[in-house]
């Protein structure tokens, strides 16, 4: 009997070694992904290390599921990478696999399909089941795995959804539990008309009577030339005092 080490995309010490069902012996290879059960009946896409014939005695392995790649999509040299940043940076290597593979190979129970609308679809080479997701998504935006399954009535869906990828009619995106917010500067420009040096001269006279103004107004007129720009932040820790 056939056994694997495994890699998942979970912060965990070591890999875990499944079975090899007989139908699929001398299909698997180190650098493939493989479809398993972890714990609380939640399924990931994981990454096979090691083939052999070493059985674990401290538990009873469960069973590959599917294999999901026909040539493995990493190589010993990738490996000994991924292991020395998982050494320097004291991380496990499932949070490197985590953070080095994109989110396309990465697959799992929380993961959402969504339509390639820049992909047209020929539906006529679509099988039954992929014709079904298919139609799925064409009613509602996106749908998660469990959603699939149930659609399908099988518990096994992920070489459905290997033959839509393939056909490039579904995209995968991990649901983000925060999402990102761009970092947003207030920048502060003068007038048009300011432009003029005697309207300027205008404008700083009619703030005569305000000193802190026409202080600012200045201020502002001689960073706006050092800088070189019309544009400046207005917070001050977004820019460097060339005064100081």
């Amino acid at each position: 009997m056939q056994f694997a080490d495994l890699i998942l995309p979970l912060p965990l010490p070591k890999a875990f070694t499944y079975s090899i069902p007989k139908e699929l012996n001398n299909q698997i290879e180190p650098g493939m992904r493989v479809v398993v059960e972890f714990g609380s009946r939640k399924r990931y896409s994981a990454l096979v290390r090691r083939v052999h014939t070493n059985a674990p005695t401290a538990y009873n392995p469960k069973e590959i599921l599917t294999v999901l790649d026909e040539h493995p999509i990493l190589h010993e040299a990738q490996f000994a990478f991924w292991e020395w940043v998982s050494e320097y940076y004291l991380c496990t290597p499932g949070e490197v696999m985590v953070a080095a593979l994109p989110s396309a190979l990465k697959l799992s129970s929380e993961t959402q399909l969504m339509l390639n609308k820049h992909q047209e679809v020929d539906v006529q080479a679509l099988t039954d089941k992929e014709y079904l997701i298919y139609e799925a998504l064409t009613i509602q935006e996106s749908i998660s795995m469990q959603e699939v399954s149930e659609i399908l009535g099988i518990k096994t869906v992920y070489p459905v959804l290997h033959g839509l990828m393939e056909k490039r009619v579904i995209l995968l995106e991990e649901e983000v539990k925060e999402r990102y917010k761009p970092r947003m500067v207030k920048y502060v420009q003068l007038h048009p008309d300011l432009h003029d040096e005697e309207k300027l001269k205008e404008a700083m006279n009619s703030l005569s009577s305000a000193p802190r103004q026409t202080e600012l107004l200045m201020r502002f007129v001689e960073m706006s030339r050092f800088f070189s720009g019309e544009h400046l932040p207005r917070s001050q820790k977004h820019v460097s005092d060339p005064m100081k």
